[in-house]
């Protein structure tokens, strides 16, 4: 089993329902992994950017984050799911998770100024 086997819901998929990328990473993990490693402002690389879930949570997290992606298809997706976070890429549904993590509000920065049914949404396909 592989990480990507674990994306359920948020795998995303073509127009037929195939997964685009066989290895997407769910939220979750990436949200864990750089809570616990970083702080906001910190810059994380993720060389082989897929479908760019390292960056999305980085920027829900207020972490820089810099992606490497040879595939231009990958590439265009990445762009526009930084530019529109959906509903399955928000974090902020996982932040009740880590209530009684020490200083959490330091190392995750929260945007309550707009809930998320209120962002603006599209479809990435």
């Amino acid at each position: 089993m592989t990480s990507g086997y674990f994306a359920g819901d948020e795998a995303i998929r073509d127009e037929k329902g195939d997964r685009i990328h066989k290895q997407q990473s769910p939220v979750a993990l990436l949200l864990r992994i750089i809570l616990s490693s970083t702080s906001p402002g910190d810059t994380i690389l993720d060389p082989f950017a897929g479908t760019g879930t390292t960056l999305v949570v980085a920027e829900q997290l207020k972490r820089n984050s810099v992606g490497i992606e040879i595939d231009p298809k990958y590439v265009k997706l990445i762009k526009k799911r930084l530019e529109c976070i959906g509903k399955t890429d928000d974090v902020s549904k996982f932040y009740d998770y880590y209530r009684f993590t020490p200083k959490i509000g330091e190392i995750w920065p929260v945007d309550k100024s707009l809930p998320f049914a209120k962002r603006k949404q599209k479809r990435l396909f």
